[in-house]
């Protein structure tokens, strides 16, 4: 299976579990957004698009841009789903959805409050996250991976961005939490790159042999973070 088929079907699996809700503020699981689902479901099958920055809708076409997809909107009709394929990313600046294929999509549509809180965990209507027929939100975006059956030679090849002390955003977040997991205690998960982040950078970079010890997070110090 492709990566972005095993998204599709992992985002399905979590509307189908209603220990799964729908909430702004806990985004990132077990309850989540819209653009928190996407992300979540692509990060998870190989496609990295929350650690090249993407944390919602706003900045997540560039991101799929530099990670090999296309907007093919303009080979579609988003009125009718006519040309949609399993896989495809539909987005607006204000919602964003998986296409299943077979006139269906998958997202994360509201809480149990008709509201963005969720108040309690989980699902509590049955539509919070959910598989439902198509509609057009309307779309204004269609991302399609130019190589539905594997991964691009572009995302193998997409540069991260480089951290260093100062930095700040998701990239470090992501960058910490690998970090965290790897046994180089980089301290709280707070998205700012301070000096006990970068102390574990460095910490990293000695075990793992890395030529220059400098505490920043280039490409050689992402990929070795990402095995």
């Amino acid at each position: 299976m492709s990566k972005i088929l095993d998204a599709v079907s992992w985002a399905e699996q979590i509307a189908r579990d209603d220990s799964h809700g729908y909430s702004q503020i806990n985004r990132w699981g077990p309850d989540y957004d819209c653009s928190s689902l996407v992300i979540a479901a692509l990060e998870r099958s190989g496609i990295p698009a929350r650690s090249c920055g993407a944390g919602n809708t706003w900045t997540m076409p560039p991101v799929l841009q530099n990670l090999g997809f296309a907007n093919v909107i303009g080979k579609v009709s988003v009125s009718s789903g006519s040309g949609l394929i399993r896989g495809d990313i539909l987005w607006s600046e204000r919602h964003t959805a998986f296409y299943c294929g077979a006139g269906k999509i998958v997202h994360a549509s509201i809480d149990e409050d008709g509201t963005i809180i969720g108040k309690k965990p989980g699902d509590q209507t049955g539509r919070e996250i959910c598989i439902r027929s198509y509609y057009n939100k309307p779309w204004t975006a269609v991302y399609r991976l130019s190589d539905q059956e594997g991964t691009t030679e572009k995302m193998i090849t997409v540069q991260l961005p480089m951290l260093k002390r100062g930095s700040t955003g998701e990239c470090v977040r992501t960058a910490q939490i690998l970090l965290n997991a790897n046994k180089f205690d980089c301290g709280a998960v707070d998205s700012e790159f301070g000096p006990k982040t970068e102390a574990a950078v460095k910490n990293f970079q000695e075990v793992n042999g890395h030529d220059e010890i400098d505490g920043i997070i280039g490409q050689n110090t992402w990929n070795d973070l990402l095995k």
